[in-house]
C-alpha cells in the first residue's frame, strides 16, 4: 500500500516554519527587555529600594527563562530536523551545577523556595556539551521548584563519585 506523504511533509514544513518565526519574532524583543532589565538591576540608573530590586531581579529572571524556552523551541526544531550540533568538551559538573542552582534562584523566589547547592564530592568532570546539559540541569532544577511545597528548602545535592571509575551513588 503507498501513500502520499507530501501533505504530511507539508504541515511539518509549515510547522516548522512557523515555530522558528515565531521564536525568532518573540527572541527580539525579549533580548531587549532582559538588556534594559540588566541596565536597572545594575544600578546604572540610580540605586533601587530593596522592594524595587527585588521585583527587577524577578522580571529579570522571568525574562531569562521565555528566552531559554523560546531557545529549547528552536532547538526541538533544529533536532528533529537532524541538525543540532553538539559541542563535546570536559566539563566541571559541580561548577555547572551551581551555575544551573544560581540561574534559577529568582524563579524560586516566585515560588518561595529557597534552593542550595550542595556538593562534597569535589570536582567531578564529565565529557558533554556545557549548552545541553545547562539545559537539562534548568529544566531539572525549574521543576523541582515549580512542583516543590510553597516555602520550602529544596536541596541540591551532589552525587558521591569515584574519579575514574564511573562509579557514582546518590545522596541518601
Amino acid at each position: 500500500m503507498l501513500r502520499d506523504v507530501s501533505d504530511r511533509k507539508r504541515v511539518e514544513r509549515m510547522k516548522s516554519e512557523f515555530v522558528s518565526t515565531v521564536s525568532h519574532e518573540l527572541r527580539t524583543p525579549l533580548t531587549s527587555i532582559r538588556g534594559s532589565l540588566s541596565l536597572i538591576a545594575s544600578g546604572i540608573f540610580g540605586e533601587l529600594q530593596p522592594r524595587g530590586q527585588n521585583l527587577v531581579g524577578i522580571a529579570l529572571s522571568s525574562t531569562e527563562r521565555l528566552v531559554r524556552l523560546i531557545n529549547d523551541l528552536l532547538d526541538v526544531e533544529k533536532l528533529e530536523s537532524g541538525k543540532l550540533d553538539f559541542h563535546i568538551k570536559a566539563v566541571d559538573l559541580g561548577s555547572l551545577t551551581e551555575q544551573s542552582v544560581d540561574a534559577n534562584r529568582g524563579y524560586a523566589q516566585q515560588y518561595d523556595v529557597n534552593l542550595e547547592y550542595l556538593n562534597d564530592s569535589g570536582d567531578v568532570r564529565i565529557q558533554g556539551d556545557p549548552d545541553r546539559l545547562t539545559q537539562v540541569l534548568a529544566n531539572l532544577i525549574s521543576n523541582a521548584v515549580k512542583f516543590s511545597p510553597w516555602r520550602n528548602r529544596h536541596h541540591c545535592p551532589w552525587p558521591s563519585c569515584r574519579p575514574g571509575t564511573g562509579e557514582c551513588t546518590r545522596p541518601g
